[in-house]
């Protein structure tokens, strides 16, 4: 499995939403929602395996963003979204596919498949497959993202051993 780096995160957002993703490595904070909103995570795992091995997990903003932008949303609607804490099924439909796509970012020639297996959105601490991830995490990257206009948003990649 390959380790991501931000340039990938980066390129992915450019690539998904057609616009410059300003990416920057953060300081590691808890994985848990904030502020009465939630955090949303792609759960992923070996073609083959049951067990998670990965997951990229995202805070509120950058769901929002990420989402609305691969949608075509204007700015507004989203900023709106945000400030009213509201998310939708659409919303939340247009954040899978950016997490199963992201799922491409761990594969390389010759190394195990990586794909999403679910997803998890939480206010409270993780449990279930996430805390799994978490608590076997090897690798972790944590990011700050910024997808113009919308406010920077946090996301962490986690890899297990």
């Amino acid at each position: 499995m390959k380790i991501i780096e931000p340039q990938d995160i980066s390129q992915l957002l450019n690539d998904l939403s057609g616009k410059p993703a300003q990416v920057k490595v953060a300081s590691e904070t808890p994985l848990q929602g904030s502020g009465g909103t939630p955090i949303f995570a792609g759960i992923y795992v070996a073609d083959g395996d049951d067990k998670p091995t990965a997951a990229v997990v995202v805070d509120f903003p950058l769901a929002l963003a990420a989402a609305g932008t691969l949608a075509g949303i204007p700015p507004g609607v989203i900023l709106d979204d945000l400030k009213e804490k509201y998310v939708d099924d659409s919303a939340r439909e247009n954040l899978y596919e950016v997490l199963n796509i992201a799922a491409s970012l761990f594969n390389e020639t010759g190394g195990k498949h990586l794909r999403l297996a679910g997803t998890a959105e939480t206010l409270a601490e993780p449990e279930g497959d996430l805390k799994t991830v978490i608590d076997s995490t090897s690798s972790r990257l944590d990011l700050e993202v910024t997808l113009a206009p919308c406010p920077t948003g946090r996301l962490t990649v986690l890899q297990a051993a």
